[in-house]
């Protein structure tokens, strides 16, 4: 019987150590996964940083863009309104000086000339037509 009892003793206190270990090697198993997950989360967090960065950089060269383009625009409108003021300046001095002259002409033509001058378109045309019919 002690034989048997030593037995199983040995057998008892195996099981609680056994359980013991079997608990404390559970304990540490979980433990390593943590740390494992842990250790995931930061490297996972250094990726999330640097696309949060990467996308503020993004937003940012968006918002760079967006005000090159505007600025681009106004320059383009400027230009634009500078050169057609330039050119209605122009247009508008030649239709001036072209009504001056033609005022200035009809201005220095006195009746006189008038007469002589549709007497001679008269006689040009009396000549060109007898021209034209001795060809005929």
């Amino acid at each position: 019987m002690k034989l048997w009892f030593e037995e199983y003793a040995k057998r008892e206190s195996y099981n609680v150590h056994g359980r013991f270990l079997e608990l404390d090697r559970v304990n540490t198993e979980n433990k390593i996964t943590k740390l494992e997950r842990l250790l995931e989360e930061c490297e996972i967090g250094q990726y999330y940083k640097q696309a949060k960065e990467e996308a503020v950089q993004l937003q940012l060269e968006a918002n760079y863009r967006q005000r090159l383009q505007t600025v681009f625009q106004e320059v383009k409108n400027r230009l634009d309104y500078e050169t057609s003021k330039s050119n209605l300046k122009r247009q508008f001095e030649q239709d001036h000086m072209v009504n001056w002259i033609v005022s200035s002409v009809r201005k220095s033509i006195t009746p006189q000339q008038e007469k002589e001058s549709i007497k001679s378109c008269i006689q040009t045309l009396k000549q060109l037509a007898s021209k034209q019919a001795a060809v005929a």
